[in-house]
């Protein structure tokens, strides 16, 4: 099939893979919801409370896994040489497949984990226990373009995780996730011997520096983002070709 893109044949690919999101990835998904409820039934038993700012990390968290997990749950045959052939027979071009993988393991499933955890916590909240406050609180000291800053800084950072599982999904042909971290374990390791610490590299690090160099709050800010924003981007969209590439050129 032609390269191009057909809307009719995406929207039909699409909905194809939303119905395939239970079968294949559909009870993982739930128990990574369930986990902070599972925490929550821990803690009521006792008199701790657990804060909205914990709350909201752990669902966080919980999405994040949630993104490391799909990909290679929703498309695990879609790189081997006998399963692999159902995927390449889908009456759709490799633009149109490729689309429909970003928008479910970029969007959907991470939409769904986050929403579906945030209405757990609103309906244990009402039964008290270790949710003794709203988590929406959590958002009380920040101004609303704070709050706005805030969402854009996570959702440009969080869309490098799918990026990345994403092409490694098409990358290995088995155990997808636990390659991808043990080759990044690698990675930071001979950048560690080389001298180059990425971890050295944080928002603290640079306000601080600045901060010792006279340099405002403000300033400081800027001066990262400027730096981290387009490397974050340039990371995010080079995983994304990459993973597009191997589709492209996938021979089975």
């Amino acid at each position: 099939m032609e390269n191009n893109f057909d809307y009719k044949r995406f929207k039909k690919v699409f909905i194809k893979d939303l119905k395939s999101l239970w079968p294949r990835f559909g009870l993982s998904l739930l128990i990574i919801m369930l986990l902070p409820t599972a925490i929550w039934i821990l803690k009521t038993s006792g008199t701790d409370e657990i804060m909205p700012n914990t709350r909201l990390a752990m669902i966080d968290s919980a999405v994040i896994l949630a993104a490391i997990l799909a990909p290679s749950r929703l498309y695990k045959y879609c790189n081997t040489p006998n399963k692999g052939i159902h995927f390449a027979m889908l009456p759709a071009s490799k633009s149109e497949k490729f689309w429909s993988m970003v928008l479910m393991t970029a969007i959907v499933v991470p939409l769904i984990a986050f929403c579906g955890m945030m209405l757990l916590d609103i309906i244990l909240t009402f039964f008290g226990g270790a949710y003794r406050e709203w988590i929406f609180t959590a958002f009380g000291p920040l101004s609303m373009e704070e709050r706005i800053w805030m969402i854009i800084v996570t959702l440009v950072t969080f869309n490098a995780i799918p990026a990345t599982f994403f092409f490694t999904a098409t990358l290995f042909k088995k155990y997808k996730v636990a390659r991808t971290f043990l080759w990044a374990l690698l990675l930071g390791f001979i950048l560690t011997i080389l001298g180059i610490n990425l971890l050295n590299f944080t928002f603290f690090d640079m306000m601080l520096n600045s901060t010792l160099k006279g340099i405002s709050r403000v300033d400081s800010e800027v001066m990262f983002y400027c730096i981290y924003f387009p490397i974050v981007i340039l990371w995010t969209m080079g995983f994304y070709y990459a993973a597009y590439y191997r589709l492209k050129r996938m021979k089975y």
